[in-house]
């Protein structure tokens, strides 16, 4: 299912470790649903270059729960645009 970023972000998680928070929203037979995406990182500088690859107004592939579709998730696997954390291609 194809969602579009609203807001990205880093913030501090557990441990003081950066966390990439993305916020998305998409539509399912004319419901609308809002999401959220955390991923943790060890260097604030691969956090942030997460960040900037999912801007707001990005495109996101989620998938969502069959039984009920307001429950998403988001893997990097799915997502059409290579991501390049710390030289490293996820």
């Amino acid at each position: 299912m194809k969602a579009t970023v609203t807001k990205a972000f880093c913030s501090t998680g557990a441990f003081a470790c950066p966390v990439a928070e993305v916020h998305y929203e998409y539509s399912v037979a004319g419901q609308h649903y809002t999401g959220k995406h955390e991923r943790g990182f060890i260097w604030s500088s691969s956090a942030e270059q997460y960040v900037r690859q999912l801007a707001p107004g990005a495109n996101l592939t989620v998938r969502l729960n069959p039984e009920d579709q307001a429950i998403s998730t988001v893997l990097d696997r799915d997502q059409i645009l290579p991501y390049t954390v710390d030289k490293h291609t996820l």
